[in-house]
């Protein structure tokens, strides 16, 4: 939805966003990589949570899976357009008693402000600890989150 002034300022319907624009926006949960194991028993039964301009969506569970593919599209609906702040995603385990955090990973809002309606764009995140050092799967690679996003 632009208004008569942004479309004014940007000229061309395909430019990037400008300030204060919304815009609906749509993220891919693909898939992670190498991510640890966080119980005594059993594997890891990873879901992702996304989170942007106040708005959450879930992912389904995978189960027992350090490389999950999940391939779930999440609407985040219709978000303002701002440089600043960020896209988080974060991973947990499922367990019967809650859920774990494994980790998570933000995409700054400038990379989705820099693209154009419709352009999807593929990334793939490090996870990172509360304490913001990287996570390391059962098998001591870097926990990765690839998403596309438009």
């Amino acid at each position: 939805e632009r208004s008569f002034g942004a479309a004014l300022d940007c000229l061309d319907e395909e430019e990037a966003w400008v300030p204060n624009e919304r815009r609906r926006v749509v993220v891919t949960v693909v898939s992670a990589s190498h991510l640890p194991k966080k119980d005594m028993m059993g594997s890891v039964d990873p879901f992702a949570v996304v989170v942007m301009d106040g708005k959450e969506r879930r992912s389904k569970v995978v189960k027992g899976a350090y490389d999950p593919e999940w391939n779930e599209t999440l609407e985040l609906g219709w978000c303002r357009g701002c440089p600043e702040g960020a896209m988080r995603v974060t991973l947990f385990d499922e367990d019967l008693t809650g859920k774990d955090e494994i980790g998570g990973a933000e995409l700054d809002c400038s990379v989705l402000y820099r693209q154009k309606v419709g352009e999807e764009r593929e990334v793939v995140l490090g996870v990172l600890d509360a304490k913001g050092a990287p996570v390391l799967g059962q098998d001591k690679g870097m926990s990765e989150v690839k998403l596309r996003v438009r």
